[in-house]
């Protein structure tokens, strides 16, 4: 059914989203919703799978959108198997922020549900002064630190060996 396929792809693409969110933490200056996803897969054979025109396809699609559409953003997948020696770290530890970050946010919306609940017991109005401790601020400054970060997100999520003799 139509709704089954648009429910399945609306979990497909926040798996996507929560993907990036993590590989491009401390950049994400775009908006997720008008972020197109473009993939490529396949046997690693650079000219012959078309890898290369793929990714000069990007580099038009880029200066088209940066004249047209300056507020669209592309996230290209190329997905082909190369020998790597392990996962990129810096990569990793994205994810890792970010999911501390999703924790944190969970914990502190949890706390604040019950100070309103508790304070609407007593028969009084939540005051926003009291719903968002000193402690709650905290936590958050604490993920929002992590979050910063001085280098350019890694290019590949697994460290590949020879990369510098890599065509992609």
């Amino acid at each position: 059914a139509i709704h089954e396929f648009q429910n399945l792809h609306a979990m497909a693409k926040e798996k996507i989203h929560e993907f990036t969110r993590g590989h491009f933490y401390g950049h994400i200056n775009f908006d997720l919703e008008k972020t197109l996803y473009m993939f490529i897969a396949g046997r690693y054979e650079f000219s012959n799978k078309g890898a290369d025109i793929f990714i000069e396809a990007l580099a038009r699609l880029n200066q088209l959108l940066k004249n047209q559409l300056p507020d669209v953003t592309v996230v290209a997948f190329l997905i082909f198997p190369a020998k790597t020696n392990n996962f990129n770290v810096e990569s990793l530890r994205g994810h890792a922020v970010i999911k501390q970050l999703r924790e944190t946010i969970n914990s502190v919306q949890q706390q604040i549900g019950k100070r309103m609940y508790e304070t609407c017991l007593q028969g009084s109005l939540p005051d926003g002064n009291e719903i968002l401790t000193k402690e709650d601020i905290v936590k958050i400054k604490r993920c929002l630190y992590s979050l910063q970060r001085d280098t350019n997100p890694p290019v590949t999520t697994h460290n590949i060996v020879d990369d510098w003799n890599d065509p992609v």
